[in-house]
């Protein structure tokens, strides 16, 4: 099988990582519903505030995803001579994508502030700043230290999630790119090239859906905590 590009494997890393630390945050959240809604009358809707902002974060990472999922090459039979020309036109659908969710990612931007609103609102009545919040939860110093951390470097402090979500971006287009290459030189495509360029999709396609299907699981879960909020 072929290798990652780099950038394209490091990327991989980092959005897994980036979930699984919002898992946690999500966890978190969930286990201190009662302990915080006993002491706070109006938790539950900006609890559902927070939990609904990284929800449309999540889906955004999905939406990248899928931009390299859900193609497959025909290799053999009459079929494969169609191949070229038909993943030359995911190419030109999925770059259209990709600049949609490029433009359309200035609506994300706005998250931060949100959920800097939402953790002001539930971390006021205790007097402790927004960047406190897990201090106000009933966790452990360092349970609250780790996930507060993780929360505001994700989230609030800078909209690093944003700029997570353009590194992906990029990565779909190198991912797009490399099949291309595979299928022949620049201008070129050769129908006896589907079978490598069906190798290389394929290592990329696998990467991509366990991104696709993670962001997609979390945000279910994600969906479940604020209906039971509402």
């Amino acid at each position: 099988m072929v290798t990652l590009v780099r950038e394209v494997a490091d990327t991989v890393d980092l959005v897994s990582r980036t979930i699984q630390n919002a898992r946690q945050i999500a966890a978190a959240f969930k286990d201190a519903r009662g302990y915080l809604t006993k002491r706070y009358p109006g938790a539950n809707a900006d609890l559902a505030g927070i939990l609904t902002e990284m929800r449309l974060t999540l889906v955004g990472l999905a939406k990248v995803s899928d931009v390299i999922t859900g193609f497959q090459f025909t290799v053999s039979g009459t079929g494969r001579d169609l191949e070229p020309a038909r993943f030359n036109n995911l190419v030109i659908e999925r770059k259209h994508l990709l600049s949609e969710l490029r433009n359309s990612i200035s609506s994300l931007k706005g998250s931060s502030g949100k959920m800097n609103d939402y953790a002001t609102a539930l971390t006021e009545h205790s007097g402790r700043p927004a960047w406190q919040l897990f201090d106000v939860m009933g966790l452990s110093d360092q349970r609250a230290a780790e996930l507060g951390q993780q929360f505001n470097d994700l989230y609030v402090v800078d909209g690093r999630i944003i700029e997570l979500i353009e590194t992906l971006m990029n990565a779909s287009g190198e991912a797009l790119q490399a099949v291309s290459d595979a299928l022949g030189p620049p201008g070129a495509a050769d129908p006896e090239n589907v079978a490598s360029a069906a190798k290389v999709l394929g290592e990329y396609a696998v990467e991509f859906r366990r991104l696709e299907d993670a962001c997609t699981d979390l945000s279910s879960e994600l969906e479940n905590q604020v209906n039971v909020l509402a």
